[in-house]
Parts: C-alpha cells; sequence; structure tokens
C-alpha cells in the first residue's frame, strides 16, 4: 500500500479498517489532520470495509491514552 510517509498502525478485519496515528502530548485531532493530509488512508477507500481513522494522543503526565477520536472515512 502507498503513502506519504509512514502511518504508525493499521488493523484490518474483515469489516474494517482502523487507520492509527499516535501522538504524545499533542491533540488526538492533529494526529487524524496528519492521517487526511498524508493520504495514509486512501489505498483503502476503493476496499469496502468501513475505514476509521482513529488519532490516539498519549499524556505524559496521566502516564497513559489522554484522549482519543475515531472518524469514518
Amino acid at each position: 500500500r502507498q503513502s506519504r510517509g509512514r502511518l504508525d498502525a493499521v488493523v484490518e478485519t474483515d469489516g474494517q479498517v482502523y487507520v492509527m496515528e499516535f501522538k504524545v502530548d499533542k491533540p488526538a485531532r492533529e494526529a487524524i489532520a496528519q492521517i487526511r493530509g498524508k493520504g495514509y488512508a486512501d489505498s483503502f477507500k476503493a476496499d469496502g470495509r468501513k475505514v476509521l481513522l482513529v488519532g490516539v494522543s498519549f499524556s505524559s503526565a496521566q502516564k497513559g491514552v489522554g484522549e482519543m477520536e475515531v472518524e469514518a472515512l
């Protein structure tokens, strides 16, 4: 699969494709914007499965996931 850059993770199931980007101490929305801007999910569009963009923000202060956003393509 071709994209412009390197995405952090893809999880594929029979019905869905989860395109995931991780950030540390930055908004989850920024991760979603990177997925869209770099075209990370483009190669999955014609696949027939539901494509979900997942932005995860890890918080150094909380030492875990600070926030997560999921957006359907």
